[in-house]
């Protein structure tokens, strides 16, 4: 079993493609979209690469069909897909996409050794190795911003199957 976990983000990428939506989303908690199943004719790009990865303007975590499949290998709780599809305006191409969701925000921080700022907002996250010992990834309980955690076994998937548009920060965890 691994000790180390990464934040996953988005390649800083000039050339990438930014998916915007057509939707006006009313879901203020990241953690409500396990209400919806599908969200047709959502996102469009106009310009870019279109990668594993996709930025978009609502910050959602869009992954493609690839992606998705290697996540699914993988362990997690309460994960809940999202299918919705990504119109390139410049080939009229439509792509399979998926918004990776989870039902709830898991008991996984180190409450004693991570930071806060007065409102009680996480500034540094510390895991607890005991609570995601048996995870592969699972969402950071942020307040204003979703961040995706992942196993170094599951770093090395995508790296080893070349997904695009990914790059990773170290976290901290605690026994």
């Amino acid at each position: 079993m691994s000790k180390l976990f990464y934040n996953l983000h988005l390649l800083d990428n000039k050339d990438g493609a930014v998916a915007t939506t057509s939707i006006e989303h009313e879901f203020t908690d990241y953690f409500t979209l396990y209400q919806i199943t599908e969200l047709n004719n959502c996102f469009s790009i106009e310009n870019g690469i279109i990668e594993d990865y996709l930025a978009n303007d609502i910050g959602w975590p869009l992954m493609s069909e690839r992606m998705k499949i290697i996540f699914e290998q993988f362990n997690s709780q309460g994960v809940h897909w999202i299918k919705t599809n990504v119109y390139d305006l410049r080939s009229a191409n439509y792509y399979n996409y998926y918004v990776l969701g989870f039902k709830e925000k898991l008991d996984v921080i180190n409450v004693e050794e991570s930071s806060y700022d007065d409102s009680g907002l996480i500034l540094v996250p510390v895991f607890s190795l005991d609570k995601i010992k048996y995870l592969d990834f699972f969402p950071q309980p942020d307040k204003y911003d979703l961040n995706i955690v992942i196993s170094a076994r599951l770093k090395s998937k995508l790296h080893m199957e070349k997904i695009t548009g990914i790059d990773f920060s170290s976290t901290l965890v605690s026994k």
